[in-house]
């Protein structure tokens, strides 16, 4: 069984699932285990795109870590197919946790026990994307940054405004490029309960237009974020941070 001390390395490493055969099954979202004692964790929510990032509690009795990753004996439908209901907060429903023990095959607990949300969270995690320059890229953001930014354990709202500012971001790189053969990176930084987003493209800044329509999306960033916008020849970087940690400071550079 993992120990609290490789679960939070392993949140920190990114927090990746693999299944039975090697399949990516996603990113752990929370973590449960017995709030009045020092045990190991007992259970995970796992989020992925191949359920619309829901998330999905699997248990970690079997687990193991391989290569930094936490390995589960359990297929993509195994885990799919899971109870779902009850994991709403940071409880686990005593009915939810029999129910999971039936449809894993693990043993369910000897005794009612209540299970909570322990805050196994990482003090420093990163991740990158390189995107091609289309539409569809968008998409593939929004399903991977959200459940990639649960590890903060910040409020839900506030995760949801930074990536609505993101893939805000993201679309400006696509519709800069004017291409769909290059590409934009994405970064992310996350330091304790501070959040920092960057969104890099090679194409040229164009300036709001007034009666277009073209700036709706820089007062969305604005909106959302503490933003940074830096255009040069080269492209444009937008940086951007979490209200709560950053404030709401916002700046424009142009850099010739």
């Amino acid at each position: 069984m993992i120990t609290r001390d490789q679960m939070g390395g392993v949140l920190g490493d990114g927090a990746l699932v693999v299944g039975d055969v090697g399949q990516d099954l996603g990113r752990i979202g929370r973590v449960f285990q017995d709030a009045s004692s020092d045990q190991p964790p007992v259970w995970m929510t796992v989020t992925s795109g191949e359920w619309d990032g829901a998330e999905v509690v699997v248990p970690l009795a079997l687990a193991r870590l391989v290569a930094g990753r936490v390995s589960v004996p359990y297929s993509i439908d195994d885990v799919r197919t899971a109870p779902r209901a009850g994991t709403e907060g940071r409880l686990l429903g005593r009915q939810h946790e029999a129910d999971l023990a039936l449809h894993y095959g693990v043993g369910a607990p000897d005794s009612p026990r209540t299970w909570a949300y322990a805050a196994v969270t990482p003090s420093s995690v990163h991740r990158s994307w390189r995107l091609p320059c289309a539409p569809g890229s968008i998409r593939v953001l929004r399903h991977e940054l959200r459940p990639f930014l649960d590890v903060t354990a910040l409020p839900g709202e506030e995760l949801d405004d930074i990536v609505l500012a993101a893939c805000e971001a993201a679309a400006n790189a696509v519709d800069h490029a004017g291409t769909t053969t290059g590409s934009f990176h994405v970064s992310v930084a996350v330091e304790g309960e501070r959040i920092c987003i960057t969104v890099r493209d090679r194409g040229r800044w164009r300036d709001p237009v007034p009666g277009t329509g073209r700036g709706r999306g820089l007062l969305l960033m604005r909106s959302l974020s503490a933003l940074t916008v830096t255009a040069t020849p080269e492209g444009t970087t937008v940086t951007m941070g979490n209200r709560s940690a950053a404030g709401g400071s916002w700046s424009f550079r142009r850099r010739r």
